[in-house]
């Protein structure tokens, strides 16, 4: 009997995180979203305004992968490179790497040209996972995720998600 209980619940956490087929939730206030070539898994993540959330990103792929969120693509010679709009610039959150503090630059690959309030995270083919921690803003609406590596071909290739935040 004990083991049966212990079974129907963890089907109920898995259930709950997976936010009934509409994208992984974030109901612990954690997700873990995976890079491989050329996808995000989950695609859809599902994000409460004010919930202090803490978003893995693992590359489990064989090329580098970055995970970016924001609307409306920004082009640079006739390739996608990032957005107009970043979902967490100008908001506080830390990152951490194998359970220390890391810096924004840090995250980003530590050779970026772009501002470091960003959000970004890269992850290097075989490195360790980044998390990045922050509380979600009145910023509700559907955004994107995505990945702009190799000059945009990641994302032309389909290497692309939805944030949905709620309030």
């Amino acid at each position: 009997m004990r083991a049966f209980m212990s079974v129907l619940a963890t089907a109920a956490v898995v259930a709950a995180a997976c936010g009934g087929g509409g994208g992984a939730a974030a109901p612990s206030g954690a997700v873990t979203i995976k890079g491989t070539d050329y996808a995000f898994s989950p695609d859809t993540v599902r994000l409460k305004v004010g919930q202090e959330v803490r978003i893995t990103f693992r590359n489990d792929g064989e090329k580098d992968h970055e995970m970016m969120i924001g609307k409306g693509v920004k082009m640079m010679d006739g390739k996608p490179d990032g957005y107009q709009t970043w979902f967490m610039q100008g908001m506080q959150m830390r990152f951490e790497r194998d359970g220390k503090a890391i810096d924004a630059m840090g995250a980003m690959g530590g050779d970026m040209d772009e501002p470091s309030d960003i959000g970004m995270m890269l992850v290097d083919k075989g490195a360790s996972p980044v998390t990045i921690v922050f509380t979600v803003p009145d910023k509700v609406g559907e955004w994107e995720m995505g990945c702009f590596e190799d000059n945009g071909t990641h994302y032309d290739q389909g290497m692309k998600g939805k944030v949905i935040v709620e309030k």
